[in-house]
């Protein structure tokens, strides 16, 4: 085995898996956190690579001052692609993994080395969720989503959407007022007669001079996910629905559609998707690849029924180790027809945890990953 030393800086998501898989495997690791002088410092001549689950500014002024040693950037988000401007010299020895298929041929687009990289169960290592009392009444439903709402009223992009959006509204105000009294000219008295603090005419022109097709997509993907992870949810009611996530979901839970607010991530979430019949995965829109969540509920002992992604077929066999929806129709029925076949349930259920066990861990990806830059 290379007795040259990797370098893990700390990170979120994938960070504890990846750690634990490293030193299970018996390679050389050292963490370091997101500081660029304790890199520097850590990075000597034993160094074989630095790994970190982002790629920003951060990392990229970083590998400028750590000559000749490889940087991986291992994406478990999606990144602006169209915004990087990277020095040549660096690109022999930048590498990058992503679950995102787009993503990949951006970044090759701009002459990195990048490569579709399927995700892994964040939960790899941990033991199989202990039930204990009280879990099953909390946690045991029909079907339950994990995640945000992406109700982002904070976020500048949404701010943008609503500043657009009063704009609009005004607008279509002042022509009708305008058709209605067709004999005089009032758009201007009667523009000026709206709420002028609801928008900024000069912040949208300064904002939409300095968006691109990307932040574009950033922007209503999220509102478009929002809006369809809320609709769709909001179909299964007469279904017990168990929402585990912001309190923004407490708009749609009504009937039998519950919230139950979120908590730890790793010690909450394996319970739920184990003790729930179908699991729903609900992909933000602008994602091309199957997310962390699909493996996480796996690997949890848990039903999966995702939205279809093509990567999907690479990892498991549809139908047989995991359950899909492409459209409104699709998710209703299979979602109905699911918990009215429980032995079809639990037999896809197991071949996706024995396939995901066989093919999927994180000591598979990092083989993968160290493979592809030499080490």
């Amino acid at each position: 085995m290379n007795n040259k030393e990797i370098l893990l800086v700390e990170g979120i998501a994938n960070f504890k898996a990846l750690k634990n898989a490293f030193e299970q495997g018996g390679y050389a690791l050292r963490v370091v956190p997101q500081n660029r002088e304790k890199i520097q410092e850590a990075a000597s001549e034993k160094t074989g690579a630095i790994i970190t689950l982002f790629f920003n500014n951060f990392i990229l002024d970083l590998a400028k001052n750590i000559p000749h040693v490889p940087i991986v950037s291992w994406l478990p988000d999606k990144v602006n692609t169209k915004a990087i401007h990277i020095d040549e010299t660096l690109k022999s020895r930048f590498f990058v993994f992503s679950f995102d298929p787009d993503d990949v041929e951006g970044f090759k687009n701009i002459g990195l080395q990048a490569w579709e990289l399927p995700c892994n169960s964040g939960f790899d290592g941990l033991p199989q969720p202990e039930i204990v009392d009280g879990d099953e009444a909390k946690y045991a439903c029909d079907v339950s989503f994990v995640g945000e709402s992406i109700t982002i009223k904070h976020n500048p992009y949404f701010q943008f959407l609503l500043n657009f959006s009063n704009l609009n509204n005004h607008l279509n105000s002042v022509i009708d007022k305008q058709v209605s009294f067709f004999t005089k000219n009032n758009l201007e008295e009667e523009f000026e007669k709206g709420d002028l603090s609801k928008f900024s005419l000069q912040f949208l022109l300064d904002y939409v001079h300095m968006v691109n097709t990307r932040h574009l997509d950033f922007i209503l993907g999220c509102e478009a996910s929002s809006r369809l992870r809320k609709r769709l949810i909001s179909l299964l009611q007469g279904v017990r629905v168990n929402v585990i996530g912001d309190d923004f979901w407490k708009e749609i839970a009504t009937g039998t559609i519950c919230f139950i607010p979120g908590e730890s991530y790793r010690q909450q979430t394996p319970k739920v998707y184990k003790l729930s019949k179908i699991n729903l995965n609900i992909t933000r829109t602008f994602f091309s690849g199957t997310i962390q969540r699909v493996y996480d509920i796996i690997y949890s002992g848990g039903f999966c029924l995702t939205d279809y992604r093509d990567d999907l077929n690479h990892c498991f066999e549809v139908g047989k180790e995991i359950e899909t929806y492409s459209n409104e129709k699709e998710f209703v029925d299979k979602v109905h027809y699911y918990l009215e076949h429980e032995n079809e349930r639990k037999d896809i259920m197991e071949r996706g945890y024995k396939r995901l066990m066989k093919d999927h861990r994180v000591i598979d990806r990092i083989k993968f990953v160290l493979d592809k830059i030499n080490f």
